[in-house]
């Protein structure tokens, strides 16, 4: 899924909370707004799991899924899933006599047999529990059907939908993280990738199916007609999608070699179809960018393609994305998924950096090589993230956490932005080429994983900068103070002081890029800073006899996700901040944000201060500070625990300055 800024999961849910004025400031079409509010209950119920449900049974643990074959007739007059569901999987831990498959229990199930023969089952607690008609040992093939039928939207998990667009009926799916078990039996696992799928939908004629894998036949019913497609490549449940409604249907093609060339098909709501074009035919020069960044297009037997579906954002299914926009930014991150997401994809959702990092990432990456570095760094920039937490998502039960934009998404992305200045700019293309064609290559991977390739091209230890950056909460917030001694003809020491004054979590180790300037040019060189409160560091350098005016710069081309200033002293002497010149008021970080944001804001002289807190109907709920502070860099933490979500704004006043910015709150 794209992030919050590009209109993801994550953005959706933002939108259900704070209401159509944030969505309309976010230029949403009205059809995607009325879209937005008819999933509010649903999502409510969405971002709160259970924590059982997010776990593979001991059962599952035993078999290996190989083949699910699914056959489904849609009717969106009554919301209702009537279905049939192979699946074959193979034992990997003996023995075994019965199965254990998901299914919500808005779903009624009514036959299962085994190997062609009826069987005994019991579907509770969202488990359907099937009798085997033996036992099975390691290495054996289960083969199980699963007759049921049902309305998927009657639990709520907001998965799957039957709505409208321009007065006509869309029905589509997104099961990520836990809802493919909401519309049809599975083991809706992430570590376990069927080695194929066969969808077959039957659906009133005029409407088109778009799923994943190659279109192998459109059957003709009379009344209605039955789409089959097939997926050939492993592919995870959550990754299985339909997307349904009368599409205008046209292609484009990505010509990979000389001689051989990719479909890519594009499902486009026909109100749509003048608005989708010019974005869309950049597709095939991002699918060219990534092929050459990472490897070849991972599906390249099958195609890609955009299905137009009413959620504000995209998901990136596998071969056949999802899209509920159209922006160039968007387009690229479902794209990149692809490769980070559906070819290696997260072993479970505690990793789910491993997606929607990688692809936030790309998003960069394909500015840089369209526009050059400098959209590369203004788009790093955007995505910032200065809060608390973790990367690794430590509880699955809630849907929110999981694609926390701020930590899933943007600090994430900036993980691999430093660790390509950690490694080397080639070394780290090396390493994208070298996970792409691991062994985890249409399978699956852990953090740990992804560490392990890492650490083969570069030939060293990694496990520092993983443990930092993706178990660790916070970032490093520096100080520092330096000079300069000559020390006769072109010989020069350079002394910096660091000191680590972190907020959120331990301090860090890492290197630190510095460039010294001076009066007939500058240099630059890297530091190695501890994980200590205080550090001093001797550089030698060799200047220019003469050379003066210096100033340094501290981390100058921002591959490092820090705060820092300059401040004078640190060595044991009396420490004096720089003061700033003029009075200011930053936006809160992070933004939106859930529950805790900090406000800064600048003081260039001592004041009488006051930073309150206001709802979105004028009343205020909070005081941050009321009284008098010295000059400085100033920090305010909000802690919105007791708070509803939505639209917030913060007013600071000092002497004859007044300042108030939004924010947003998401629950």
């Amino acid at each position: 899924m794209s992030t919050q800024q590009k209109g993801g999961f994550a953005l959706l849910i933002t939108l259900l909370w704070v209401g159509s004025a944030v969505a309309q400031w976010l230029d949403f079409s009205p059809d995607v707004l009325d879209t937005i509010q008819e999933h509010k209950a649903e999502m409510f119920r969405y971002r709160q799991l259970r924590l059982a449900e997010t776990m593979q049974t001991p059962n599952q643990e035993r078999y290996d899924v190989i083949y699910y074959g699914i056959e489904l007739t849609i009717d969106h007059t009554q919301e209702m899933v009537t279905g049939t569901v192979q699946v074959r999987a193979a034992v990997v831990d003996d023995p075994i006599d019965h199965m254990e498959l998901d299914l919500l229990d808005n779903m009624t199930v009514t036959q299962v047999t085994v190997s062609g023969a009826t069987a005994t089952f019991s579907h509770q607690h969202h488990l359907i529990d099937i009798e085997l008609d033996r036992s099975y040992t390691s290495g054996e093939i289960i083969d199980v059907t699963i007759d049921y039928y049902g309305n998927p939207a009657a639990s709520g998990l907001g998965s799957f939908g039957f709505h409208s667009h321009a007065g006509k009926p869309m029905i589509w799916s997104l099961s990520e993280p836990f809802g493919a078990r909401n519309w049809w039996p599975c083991k809706d696992q992430p570590a376990d990738k069927a080695d194929s799928v066969d969808i077959r939908v039957i659906v009133p004629k005029g409407m088109i199916v778009a799923s994943n894998g190659t279109l192998r036949d459109v059957i003709d019913n009379g009344d209605t007609e039955t789409y089959w497609w097939h997926e050939g490549y492993p592919i995870v449940t959550y990754l299985v999608s339909v997307a349904i409604y009368e599409y205008v249907v046209y292609s484009d093609y990505f010509a990979y070699s000389p001689t051989d060339s990719m479909e890519i098909q594009f499902y486009v709501f026909p109100d749509h179809l003048e608005y989708v074009q010019a974005n869309y035919a950049k597709t095939k020069d991002m699918l060219g960018i990534f092929s050459d960044l990472f490897g070849l297009y991972p599906f390249i037997e099958e195609k890609y393609g955009h299905a137009e579906f009413l959620w504000g954002g995209g998901m990136e299914h596998q071969t056949c994305t999802s899209l509920g926009g159209w922006s160039e930014a968007l387009i690229a991150h479902e794209l990149a998924h692809q490769w980070w997401g559906d070819m290696i994809t997260c072993r479970d959702f505690h990793h789910i950096w491993l997606n929607e990092g990688f692809a936030t990432y790309s998003e960069a990456l394909y500015w840089e090589q369209v526009a050059g570095k400098e959209a590369y760094f203004n788009d790093m920039n955007n995505n910032q993230y200065f809060g608390d937490g973790t990367i690794y998502v430590p509880d699955l039960s809630n849907v929110w956490r999981i694609f926390h934009s701020g930590l899933s998404y943007n600090k994430a992305s900036w993980v691999l932005h430093m660790l390509r200045n950690v490694v080397g700019h080639s070394t780290f293309f090396d390493i994208l080429q070298a996970y792409y064609d691991s062994e985890y290559r249409h399978g699956t991977a852990v953090t740990e994983d992804f560490q392990t390739v890492c650490e083969s091209v570069v030939g060293e230890s990694l496990g520092w900068f993983f443990q930092e950056w993706i178990y660790q909460a916070g970032y490093p917030q520096y100080e520092y103070s330096w000079q300069v001694q000559e020390l006769g003809g072109e010989n020069y020491l350079f002394d910096i002081q660091i000191s680590q004054t972190n907020q959120y979590g331990p301090l860090f180790s890492m290197p630190v890029d510095l460039e010294l300037n001076y009066i007939d040019g500058d240099t630059t060189f890297n530091v190695w800073v501890e994980a200590d409160s205080f550090q001093e560091i001797n550089v030698p350098l060799s200047l220019p006899t003469g050379s003066s005016s210096f100033d340094l710069s501290f981390d100058p081309d921002n591959w490092l996700l820090d705060e820092h200033q300059e401040v004078v002293g640190l060595a044991g002497r009396t420490q004096q901040v720089l003061k700033p010149e003029i009075y200011s008021l930053g936006q809160n970080h992070p933004n939106p944000f859930n529950p805790v944001t900090q406000m800064k804001y600048t003081l260039p002289k001592d004041s009488y201060v006051r930073l309150e807190v206001y709802n979105i109907l004028g009343q205020k709920v909070a005081i941050m500070v009321d009284g008098n502070q010295k000059t400085g860099y100033k920090t305010a933490t909000w802690d919105a625990s007791s708070f509803s979500s939505g639209i917030y704004f913060y007013r600071l006043q000092a002497g004859d300055f007044v300042q108030t910015r939004r924010m947003v709150l998401i629950r």
